[in-house]
């Protein structure tokens, strides 16, 4: 048997969700979130976003419920600097950022089944 338990976490709606070129203000600085636009992340791209985390961040790197990949921590002068470290490897948004999410299953292109 299941049982719930009480939520103890406030879920606050801010008004949209953030971009590399939109970020949120929040307590300990800036959101980035990066946009892969369908692209897998190869070990190449993830050791440069912990690179560009450490540099121009706190060091913290979120997955989100969603799947997103966002930088913390970033300070609004930094943002100049990593837009073009993000452009070289594809995960710059846009001047809109105004895309949706597409969400795949982890093996899709490998599983034949998937």
């Amino acid at each position: 048997m299941t049982r719930a338990l009480p939520r103890t976490d406030t879920y606050k709606v801010r008004g949209w969700c953030p971009t590399a070129r939109r970020p949120m203000r929040t307590g300990d600085g800036l959101i980035v979130r990066l946009n892969a636009h369908g692209k897998s992340l190869t070990r190449a791209d993830l050791s440069t976003i912990a690179d560009m985390a450490e540099r121009h961040g706190n060091g913290l790197i979120d997955l989100t419920r969603r799947a997103n990949v966002q930088l913390r921590g970033v300070e609004e002068a930094s943002l100049p600097l990593l837009w073009p470290e993000l452009a070289n490897i594809g995960l710059l948004d846009d001047e809109s950022g105004a895309h949706g999410n597409i969400l795949t299953g982890p093996l899709a292109g490998f599983d034949p089944s998937e």
